[in-house]
C-alpha cells in the first residue's frame, strides 16, 4: 500500500471538520489477548475493534498488528510492517471495510 498523500490528509481534515468530526487518536494498541485494536481518543473516549472487522488488517500477523503508530495529528493510525493506514473518523463510523487508504 502507498502512503496517504498529503492532498487526502488535508481532504480528510477539511470533511471531519465539516462533520463536527474532530476525532484525534491519542493512543492506540492491539490488544493480543482480546485480539482487538483500542483506540484512545482526545476527548477520553476509548473505542475498541475486533480484528476480524479490521477486514484489510484481518489477516495480518499478530506481531505486525500490535506495532501501530498513531499520527501526529491523531487522525489516522498507521502499522509500519503492514505499510496501512487507518482513518480513526472511519472507526467511529464503523466503515472498516474502507479504513485502509490507498492514495
Amino acid at each position: 500500500m502507498a502512503k496517504i498523500s498529503i492532498r487526502a490528509y488535508r481532504l480528510a481534515e477539511r470533511r471531519a471538520a465539516r462533520r463536527g468530526l474532530a476525532l484525534r487518536a491519542t493512543y492506540a494498541y492491539f490488544d493480543r489477548r482480546r485480539r482487538r485494536l483500542i483506540v484512545m481518543l482526545d476527548s477520553g473516549v476509548e473505542l475498541s475493534a475486533p480484528r476480524r472487522l479490521l477486514l484489510p488488517l484481518s489477516g495480518a500477523r499478530v506481531a505486525d498488528m500490535s506495532m501501530i503508530r498513531v499520527s501526529a495529528a491523531g487522525y489516522y493510525l498507521h502499522w509500519p510492517r503492514l505499510d496501512g493506514y487507518l482513518w480513526v473518523t472511519n472507526l467511529v463510523g464503523l466503515n472498516f471495510r474502507q479504513g485502509l487508504d490507498e492514495s
